[in-house]
């Protein structure tokens, strides 16, 4: 994918319907940064967002290292990364979603992190939270070790893909991320394991991670859940799957049956969880997806 700059972050980021200020927020907290040696590299996928086309202008001309592309139409988050990942011209990929807010130390310790334990590929521990960044804050910790997180890698995603700080080369090894319907960096994570990667965690927390109610889809949910367990399963197998196996799956019946009972499970957990807030709901998803005897549950063995 291109030349590479010794020591240089390139900050890979893709906007769509963000609004104003979560952008703002999210690109200001990677100016913010102790490591300063970094490139931004922004697609921003909705041609008509004036708003945050007019912001992203504005900081690229007071800032150098900020580059942007506009798409001319929409082409989903795969595309607009894989498009970011051919203009960048570091030695490390760093990913950065348009809401999040990464901690002013988060590359200085990656990058370190990362060399001193020998890795390719690491995200860190995060936190949850849903409208203020300062306030109910719930700590996300993840396991660290190259042997934990592949072990985890059976069941579900290791690294939040948010926190993503990994080695260009791998990126360019692997031809950045396959254009699939869901679960692109568990995909990514998977093939890295394959090609023999060293992934990990940083174990400090050096992101903010937000979650909107409004920007969660439950059929995007279910679906994400099911082709995190087709996957799984694959890979305990030791198998990486083509995507004409992949195309299979998703538009197959039995993937569809899968949906409506998953579907039906989560309605079991709006029931029983009527009264909680909306973290502890995620809180409990979270776990419930992590835990090893999910992905024995009768509907996922069949796949």
């Amino acid at each position: 994918m291109g030349k590479k700059i010794a020591g240089l972050v390139s900050v890979v980021m893709s906007t769509y319907k963000e609004p104003k200020e979560y952008v703002e927020a999210a690109i200001q907290s990677i100016i913010d940064q102790t490591h300063s040696n970094f490139e931004m590299v922004i697609i921003i996928d909705d041609p008509n967002n004036r708003q945050v086309i007019d912001l992203i202008q504005n900081f690229s001309k007071t800032d150098s290292r900020i580059r942007y592309y506009i798409n001319e139409k929409n082409l989903g988050l795969v595309n607009s990364l894989n498009k970011a990942l051919g203009y960048c011209t570091g030695e490390y990929i760093a990913r950065m979603d348009a809401d999040d807010i990464s901690e002013s130390n988060r590359f200085e310790e990656q990058l370190k992190y990362l060399r001193d334990h020998q890795l390719d590929i690491i995200g860190s521990s995060f936190y949850l939270f849903k409208e203020n960044p300062n306030s109910d804050l719930v700590e996300m910790k993840m396991v660290s070790t190259c042997k934990e997180c592949l072990e985890k890698l059976k069941r579900n995603n290791a690294l939040a893909h948010p926190s993503w700080f990994g080695k260009k080369e791998l990126f360019d090894s692997l031809d950045g991320y396959r254009n699939i319907l869901a679960c692109e960096d568990y995909d990514f994570l998977i093939r890295s394991a394959e090609k023999g990667a060293r992934i990990g965690n940083c174990p400090k927390f050096l992101l903010k991670y937000r979650y909107n109610t409004s920007g969660i889809s439950r059929s995007n949910v279910e679906k994400q859940l099911l082709i995190t367990a087709y996957l799984a399963k694959n890979f305990r197998s030791g198998k990486v799957i083509t995507m004409e196996q992949y195309t299979e799956y998703v538009n197959s019946k039995l993937f569809m049956n899968e949906c409506e009972k998953m579907s039906r499970v989560f309605l079991r957990i709006d029931k029983r969880k009527k009264e909680s807030s909306f973290l502890k709901k995620l809180l409990l998803i979270f776990l419930i997806v992590s835990s090893p005897s999910f992905w024995k549950y009768k509907y996922i063995s069949k796949t």
